[in-house]
């Protein structure tokens, strides 16, 4: 981000928003988002990371409420079970899927860092 703006503490301040965006797109915060900003969120190692966690906590999670939690009219529970809180967020279960993805996405963001910083150090290079 640095090589972008020229200016460390701009690059700072955008990386700020850019990860904090991220963070609110993950899917908890917001299960139902625009198409084009769900398009975005799909380079967000963030997005797959809290799928990954959230898999692992809810599944086959048995929830019980007392009398003073049931919901009118019926008298019933939110949720009786981890796979509907799943359900809800529309998380699914492919927790393999899920972590090679992330795999995936360090490693190319990591080969991209690599041939940025090369390129501008091959640059600095030709104008001396």
């Amino acid at each position: 981000m640095c090589r972008a703006v020229y200016n460390p503490g701009i690059s700072v301040s955008l990386t700020n928003v850019i990860l904090s965006n991220f963070t609110l797109m993950a899917g908890v915060l917001s299960p139902a988002m625009p198409l084009a900003l769900q398009h975005i969120n799909r380079i967000s190692i963030l997005r797959y990371v809290s799928r990954v966690l959230a898999v692992r906590e809810f599944e086959g999670a048995v929830f019980y409420c007392r009398e003073d939690e049931l919901l009118p009219p019926n008298n019933v529970c939110t949720f009786t079970t981890g796979e509907q809180v799943l359900d809800v967020y529309g998380f699914s279960s492919s927790l393999g899927r899920d972590v090679l993805t992330i795999a995936g996405l360090t490693i190319a963001y990591r080969v991209l860092a690599y041939i940025i910083l090369h390129a501008s150090a091959k640059r600095r290079t030709y104008q001396q």
